[in-house]
């Protein structure tokens, strides 16, 4: 629509009468205060000199030849629109101002589908709003109410309405416009909406910001600056950043501008999250995509709608969005880690350059992208995090280069969920290359899908994705097409995806989905009702889709075979022959030029290497260094050195070169030879470079099915009984089931350490146990990785540390990732590591757990649900139960001597504790961070804090604590309270009166 707009909208304009501007012999009847009506029922055709208009009484719209008695939808005549005559009813106003809100409705008679009502603007862009199906408000007699409505953002010079059909015939009757002052509030309590404020000065520099992205058709980085602002909540005040959202300025011209929003606070669990119009992401559709997507267990970002303010006046119903940061994984009950992308930046920046400059030959952009992260700074704060994304970084990189064995990058059964679901919502929008989020897994080290941006719903229908990767075969395809290639010629990908896109086309699937969701679907209706009357979710749609796809489906198996087949004789899809053209005018893109990373060897000696990717000779002369000693008054000197020079870009491996550095550099100046004279620069990653080399693959592939500690019986690895050295850290295949038979003895030395991928049986018995032992202290534990179940008995783990290896880092001398756990009769004493126990994202029924001498944590839970009972915890150097996230029962426990709290409860975990005994502990009961902790039956002394209730983190909510039958001897605290969380002691209701400072609290704790 956007270029049919660009090219017709300008004839229009042309031939509109001067006479006919807004204002000129209009007559209006006043809504309210602040608003006018223009109505044309295409009644009253009269002749304005020589051109013909619409004069129904309010306003002049002009009529051309488009008056028919064919059809109305109310008197006698509409306008009819076709190829011939494609404009109806238009009406143009010249003398609109920023702030103004307009309204607009139509009614059309429809035969083939093509007409439209287009709100026109001219000015610093030329862009176009018009109706859609999403539209429609109403139908009576064949005919369908359409409706728009916006503001107007940015200074402009025309506005127009008119109905457009090129095709035709189609019929349009009783436009009717309503303009107001400003936007008029919706009906909502503050409360329950989203209230910002911008000083002038800050809303100054948003809009220079807004401007000049019109003027270029695209919103870059350098328009992507924060200014300062505020959300008032409850009379208070919440310091924020903000700034203008987006790629493309769609997000400008909608009628409502889009913008990124972060605080060191929170927003309905927020620090970092997006407001746009709910039109951007297709109404309701992108909301119900992220709800099934939560449902079926797949990462995405929460969205949600809320009516917003923004300097004390209405800005309607916006969507809201979580942006990428560690609270979308808490609160979804994944554990930290960095979320990756293929950077972007080259791909905008080319739009920006290249629209200017003219380009008409290839640019290697997407072969130039290096692997970026979000919240890069903090990670690199962290060398855990930092491990975690350069691990990270090698698999996406991987990923990006077409690498074959996709199985070691992905969880492939969340992967083809991931592809089967956007199958459903017929979306294509977020598998651009430039728009895929991925999730680096720290306890899996591999990546999984984050579904964000999907945009759903649009027509038409469109294939499957694996029909559409079966036409690379037979299409030239360029290096980002190809991305998703290796992964549906993939078997065991291909199982999971049939699978799972059998199962949500089914007719049974969707009904379950909208029944579940009901509920949740009419609140949101109702919301953007009061913006977009008579809005509804289309579930007719999903339920077309799954009916195209399942008659894809019927096909598929041959095709795929077909396909594979096909694969085998060609080596894959065809390559597209790039045209990568040596540079001969003066123009270079920095953003795709020079790649430059830095490798610390040590603190002085730094590894740098160059990939030059422009498209003619490099030359780099200097570089700049913030430990440089010569710099002076905050300024980088350059530091000459001998230069070096790159050949331009030609395709395939950029040319390289590295070399040593006694300093770590920040920035390189560099020449190139269709720019004589000039000097360039560009800034040094932040990363590395991301080698080949990832660790849980290396361990994979070293594998041997032959190994004097077990043998394998087809898909079984045993360990008999008997005593053995382990002198590695053995990785063991997800294709194993894992028994360890009772009477084993392993003994972990050398860094050794067992890491399982699949159901585990650890049976010993009260005569013949198991011992996992370290003796020379150095283990790295036992690692079992999603597992369906885990059952462990009568076992005892000495001495033992925890998976630690070029990067991959656990925290548990037993880590168990998700799964059912069974575990009867286990001790773990003397483990050097964070945590001696630790479950995250499993079901566990434990009993006779006991602890002993560990270094921190005894038993630490993430995410989970769970009982344990009959345990004892003795001598921990931190927590002896902590659970983040988890719903626990925890009953006929025995804690000695915690070096910090004996029981734990934290992001938003709901405990039920009871007969437990606590002698020696820092705090004997925490309930933190939105927790609920409910206990009886306590008996605690010799502790310093009874029970502590507060806020850690400013995304959760306060905690409470219910507290029954309980004894505090010697005990000097008997409650810390903080303000907003609540203790009820045998009934009687106690509130904090104050806010604690945690940091110092914790500080003076650990003293």
């Amino acid at each position: 629509m956007r270029q049919l707009f660009v090219s017709s909208y300008c004839k229009l304009i042309a031939c509109l009468p001067l006479a006919l501007s807004l204002a000129c012999n209009t007559s209006s009847e006043n809504l309210t205060s602040d608003s006018t009506v223009y109505f044309c029922g295409a009644e009253n055709r009269i002749l304005d000199g020589a051109d013909p208009i619409y004069d129904d009484g309010e306003g002049r719209f002009i009529a051309s030849d488009t008056q028919t008695d064919e059809f109305s939808f109310e008197g006698n005549y509409c306008s009819k629109v076709d190829s011939v005559t494609p404009y109806g009813m238009p009406i143009k106003f010249t003398d609109v101002e920023v702030g103004e809100y307009f309204e607009a409705s139509i009614w059309i008679k429809n035969p083939v589908n093509q007409t439209t009502l287009i709100a026109g603007v001219s000015g610093q862009s030329n862009y176009s709003l018009n109706t859609t199906e999403n539209n429609k408000i109403g139908e009576s007699n064949g005919w369908s109410n359409y409706y728009i409505s916006f503001a107007v953002e940015t200074k402009i010079d025309t506005l127009i309405f008119f109905a457009f059909n090129q095709a035709g015939p189609g019929y349009v009757d009783n436009l009717k416009i309503n303009r107001y002052d400003e936007r008029p509030a919706l009906p909502f309590d503050k409360k329950n909406s989203l209230q910002i404020f911008i000083p002038d000065s800050q809303m100054t520099l948003l809009t220079e910001y807004k401007t000049k992205a019109l003027q270029q058709d695209i919103i870059s980085n350098d328009l992507k600056k924060y200014v300062n602002g505020y959300i008032i909540q409850d009379k208070d005040s919440m310091p924020i950043e903000i700034r203008l959202k987006g790629d493309w300025t769609d997000h400008l011209e909608n009628g409502k501008t889009s913008y990124r929003i972060k605080t060191d606070f929170a927003f309905k669990g927020l620090s970092s999250f997006s407001i746009q119009h709910p039109s951007t992401r297709n109404y309701m559709h992108e909301w119900f995509m992220h709800k099934v997507c939560e449902l079926e267990g797949i990462l995405t970002t929460t969205y949600d709608f809320l009516p917003v303010e923004i300097n004390g006046k209405s800005e309607g119903v916006y969507a809201i969005e979580e942006h990428f940061d560690k609270q979308l994984l808490e609160s979804r009950n994944y554990r930290e880690g960095p979320i990756l992308k293929i950077d972007e930046t080259g791909f905008w920046a080319l739009i920006a350059h290249g629209k200017q400059d003219a380009l008409t030959t290839s640019y290697p952009y997407y072969e130039s992208a290096p692997i970026d992260c979000f919240k890069a700074g903090r990670t690199s704060k962290s060398t855990v995090l930092s491990n975690q994304f350069n691990n990270g970084a090698v698999l996406l990189n991987l990923f990006k280069e077409n690498y074959s064995q996709p199985q070691q990058l992905f969880d492939l059964e969340k992967t083809a969920k991931f592809y089967a679901l956007m199958d459903l919502g017929n979306v294509h929008h977020s598998l651009a290359w430039h728009n895929r989020r991925f999730y680096y897994n720290p306890v899996t080290a591999k990546l999984e899908y984050i579904a964000y941006d999907m945009i759903p719903a649009i027509q038409p229908l469109n294939q499957i994705k694996a029909r559409r990767e079966f036409n690379l075969i037979d299409s030239a395809a360029s290096q980002e097409s190809r991305i998703d290639y290796n992964l549906f010629m993939n078997p065991e990908f291909r199982k999971h995806y049939t699978f799972y896109c059998n199962k949500y086309s089914s007719t049974k699937f969707l009904d379950s989905i909208f029944s579940l969701l009901d509920n949740d679907i009419k609140v949101r209706e109702n919301l953007l009702d009061a913006e977009f009357p008579n809005y509804k979710l289309n579930r007719e749609f999903y339920y077309q889709k799954a009916e195209f796809s399942r008659k894809e489906l019927e096909l598929i198996d041959v095709d795929w075979d077909a396909i594979v087949e096909k694969n085998k004789v060609n080596g894959g899809p065809r390559k597209r022959k790039m045209n990568y053209v040596e540079l001969t005018k003066p123009f270079l893109l920095e953003e795709v030029s020079v790649n430059i990373y830095v490798d610390e060897i040590d603190s002085s000696h730094y590894k740098v290497r160059f990939e030059n990717f422009h498209m003619a000779e490099l030359t780099l002369v200097s570089f700049s260094a913030k430990t440089n000693p010569n710099t002076a008054t905050g300024a980088q000197i350059p530091i000459q050195f001998n230069p070096i020079n790159l050949s331009g870009y030609a395709g395939g491996s950029p040319p390289t070169k590295e070399i040593i550095l006694p300093i770590k550099p920040s920035k390189f100046y560099f020449t190139v030879s269709n720019c004589p004279g000039q000097l360039f620069s560009k800034k040094v990653f932040r990363w590395p470079k991301p080698s080949n080399q990832h660790p849980r693959i290396e361990l994979e592939n070293k594998f041997s099915e032959k190994n004097s500690l077990y043998h394998i019986n087809n898909d079984k690895l045993t360990i008999s009984a008997g005593n053995y050295i382990v002198n590695e850290l053995i990785y063991v295949p997800s294709k194993f089931k894992v028994v360890i038979d009772a009477g084993v003895t392993i003994d972990l030395i050398n860094q050794g350490g067992l890491i399982f991928n699949n159901n585990v049986t650890m049976r010993g018995t009260a005569d013949s146990t198991i011992h996992i032992k370290s003796s020379d202290s150095t283990s790295q534990g036992i690692t079992i990785l999603n597992a369906k179940k885990v059952l462990i008995s009568n076992t005892e783990l000495h001495n033992q540390g925890m998976l630690d290896y070029k990067g991959w880092k656990l925290t548990g001398a037993l880590t168990i990732y998700e799964g059912d756990v069974m575990i009867d009769h286990l001790t773990i004493h003397g483990n050097s590591c964070e945590d001696a126990l630790n479950i995250i994202r499993g079901n566990f029924e434990i009993t006779t757990l006991n602890i002993s001498n560990t270094k921190s944590d005894g038993f630490d839970a993430d995410f989970c649900t769970g009982k344990i009972s009959n345990s004892s915890f003795v001598n921990t150097g931190n927590d002896c139960i902590d659970f983040s996230g988890s719903v626990v029962d925890i009953s006929k426990i025995t804690i000695r001597n915690s070096g910090d709290k004996g029981i734990s409860s934290g992001e938003r975990s709901n405990l039920t504790v009871s007969d437990i005994d606590i002698d020696g502990a820092l705090t004997a009961l925490a309930s933190k961070d939105g927790s609920v902790l409910s206990a009886k039956n306590i008996t605690a002394k010799n502790c310093q804090v009874g029970v502590a209730l507060f806020k850690k983190k400013p995304e959760y909510n306060y905690s409470s604590l219910y507290l029954t039958d309980s004894k505090f001897e010697n005990i000097p605290t008997k409650c810390l309270i903080e303000k907003g969380a609540s203790l009820i002691y045998n009934g009687v209701h106690y509130f904090g009166t104050t806010i604690f400072d945690i940091d110092a609290m914790y500080a003076k704790w650990e003293k």
